[in-house]
């Protein structure tokens, strides 16, 4: 085993959401398609078994599909938990919700927050 640590993570975190490898590979599609990266159905056996490692890139898109840290995934000593930040997500997840609301929604919804925040303001 190259680096049974690995093998063992990818298989807790698949545990945990239970997935199963055909799960996995449904999960990182979006992913590598988007930063142009290929994990085959092999690769990920190799992975699990303990025989490969993934390689920095592939890491990182098993732990955005499996919603871990890459460290973590790794066998690092550090939370399981990705660290994003989450105001940048929310901004991002509130302008893509924002565009989609018409124009009328829009209107109320920036006056509802100008109204929160007139209310938490001393």
């Amino acid at each position: 085993m190259d680096n049974p640590t690995v093998a063992r993570r990818l298989q807790q975190a698949m545990d945990e959401k239970g997935y199963r490898q055909v799960d996995v590979l449904q999960a990182v599609k979006p992913y590598c398609t988007k930063y142009d990266i290929k994990i085959s159905k092999g690769q990920l056996s190799q992975y699990l078994s303990g025989r490969n490692e993934p390689s920095q890139k592939r890491l990182f898109v098993l732990a955005k599909a499996l919603d871990v840290s890459e460290g973590w995934l790794m066998g690092l000593d550090v939370p399981k938990e990705r660290s994003v930040t989450p105001a940048l997500e929310q901004k991002k997840e509130l302008a893509a919700t924002f565009d989609k609301l018409s124009e009328e929604q829009q209107k109320f919804f920036i006056q509802a927050m100008k109204g929160i925040v007139s209310d938490r303001e001393p």
